[in-house]
């Protein structure tokens, strides 16, 4: 994903972390990828998060990134916020 005008990241690649990218977009499709070594059986739980995360952000249309070392929900949660909110500051919202 490249970082543009509009893309915030949080997030370090340590075990029990996750490292989450966002780029906001003007579209109103909301595309979550995750990476990682669980990905098989976690990737729809932590997808799960950060699009709920997302909706109660009110973003509409971004393209998402999850990169998960083992982080349990509350910091994916986290860290998909302080991504967003980034994306906000850099887009000027």
């Amino acid at each position: 994903m490249a970082v543009g005008t509009k893309t915030g990241q949080a997030g370090t690649l340590e075990s029990c972390d996750a490292r989450v990218i966002v780029e906001l977009t003007d579209s109103d499709e909301l595309t979550i990828s995750v990476e990682g070594p669980m990905k098989e059986v976690f990737g729809p739980a932590v997808s799960k998060v950060a699009e709920s995360t997302l909706n109660k952000l009110k973003v509409k249309g971004a393209r998402v990134k999850i990169v998960d070392r083992g982080a349990l929900d509350y910091v994916i949660e986290a860290r998909t916020a302080v991504a967003v909110a980034r994306a906000r500051a850099e887009s000027g919202e």
